[in-house]
């Protein structure tokens, strides 16, 4: 057998290594989603049965129980969320540690077998090997056609799904403080009796316009920019 064949092989062994290692804490993080998931959704699903209920508006207005209820599903939630959200920040830390051992190891692997090359082993091209030198901007943008951050378009984008999954727990989380603060606040009767005038009056239609374009505004300036991939260009 040939230096380069045993070369060769020794860098497909050490490759293969490396990805299963990444590619394991990907799959755990999925895992781990889902029985996050599970929790979160029952908080949703606990919450939304408050008000499946033929009095429920007269509870609200009139009662500080179901408010109170609503701030312990809040709360747990909210927990819930938290958790969700540094669960998939800590998986996305380690595999980004995973894939910069990779690079690290395909920089190190051609210096030893171009710069120091041994006698009758020629020099090894690793550029053909996924991933040795994915996290350089510039190979991917040889290698790929551009993405687009379009929502209508049926084009590849270029998002991350670990930074969509990260932003779904902070989304979480802010609506859940949101609508603790909410029924904290209507836990006063002059409260309670000022929020019905404002969600049953004139001015309804204006809010529910000036929800949708906040919503928008959040969306594009605050929600894309960090589910944007930092290597997809």
């Amino acid at each position: 057998m040939s230096c380069e064949t045993q070369s060769k092989l020794s860098a497909d062994q050490i490759y293969e290594r490396l990805w299963q290692a990444r590619d394991t804490e990907i799959n755990s993080l999925w895992q781990r989603s889902v029985l996050l998931g599970t929790f979160l959704a029952l908080s949703y699903a606990g919450y939304g049965a408050l008000f499946v209920q033929d009095d429920v508006a007269r509870k609200l207005a009139e009662g500080c129980l179901i408010h109170w209820q609503a701030f312990g599903v809040a709360l747990l939630g909210m927990v819930f969320s938290f958790l969700w959200t540094h669960m998939a920040k800590a998986s996305k830390a380690w595999y980004e540690v995973h894939e910069a051992i990779i690079g690290e190891f395909g920089d190190r692997w051609q210096k030893k077998h171009c710069l120091s090359t041994v006698a009758g082993c020629p020099c090894i091209d690793l550029s053909p090997f996924v991933g040795f030198n994915h996290y350089k901007e510039e190979t991917i943008e040889k290698r790929c056609p551009p993405r687009d951050l379009f929502i209508f378009s049926s084009d590849a984008g270029r998002t991350s799904p670990a930074r969509i999954n990260i932003v779904i727990g902070i989304f979480s989380f802010s609506l859940w403080f949101l609508l603790a603060v909410a029924h904290v606040v209507c836990l006063s009767p002059a409260n309670r009796e000022l929020a019905t005038r404002l969600l049953c009056g004139r001015g309804n239609v204006l809010i529910g316009i000036g929800i949708l374009t906040l919503t928008f505004v959040v969306l594009r300036f605050v929600i894309l920019p960090q589910i944007r991939s930092s290597i997809l260009k």
